[in-house]
């Protein structure tokens, strides 16, 4: 098991893990229908995985699909787990399914970050 760090689109990355994070770029472009690019692996298993996720929480864009903003922090953090990219492109003519006008829910973002840290 692995945790993953994939750009989508142009400035978000999710974060994610998968025992074989290469396999899971054809279900990321099909989730966001933009451009996946792999950057990074990471040791680890879903705990590691919550504690980056609420290590970057101050991210997070959008809660559904794990997105978080490509700050210079989240880059510097998976600067030594760099990996040779893989990219995965959505189909000619697919819209976005990234909803960025989605209002913030203060409430749901805190109960999300507190499961991750009882995972």
């Amino acid at each position: 098991m692995s945790v993953y760090f994939m750009q989508v689109g142009k400035d978000m990355i999710k974060i994610g893990a998968s025992v074989n994070p290469e396999q899971r770029i054809s279900g990321i472009v099909q989730q966001f229908y933009e451009p996946v690019v792999l950057l990074a692996i990471m040791p680890g298993y879903f705990k590691e995985e919550a504690e980056v996720h609420a290590k970057f929480a101050d991210d997070l864009v959008w809660l559904q699909g794990e997105l978080f903003q490509k700050s210079p922090r989240l880059m510097r953090f998976i600067k030594p787990y760099r990996c040779k990219p893989v990219h995965g492109k959505p189909p000619k003519g697919a819209k976005s399914k990234i909803n960025k006008k989605i209002p913030w829910d203060e409430k749901a973002a805190a109960e999300w970050l507190a499961a991750q840290k009882n995972r």
